[in-house]
């Protein structure tokens, strides 16, 4: 899915799907970020954070960055 897909000529649903399309990028960057990066994504949409978290955790159990994802979920509750 892209924007586009998402455009229904409504500026705000635009700017939601925007956000949900850089999302699990920026979650994944968050893993080489100060802790409060994650955090601060979590304040704004803390159920998908928790869902891209656990998508890494799948992904990459046994690695590092999976033993991040988990960790970070702890936290999330």
């Amino acid at each position: 899915m892209s924007i586009e897909d998402y455009d229904d000529g409504d500026p705000y649903s635009c700017i939601a799907a925007g956000f949900a399309e850089r999302l699990p990028a920026r979650v994944e960057a968050c893993f080489h970020a100060p802790p409060g990066e994650l955090a601060s994504l979590a304040s704004i949409d803390r159920g998908a954070v928790k869902s891209i978290l656990r998508q890494i955790l799948e992904r990459s159990q046994g690695t590092p960055k999976g033993d991040w994802a988990e960790r970070q979920l702890a936290e999330l509750g």
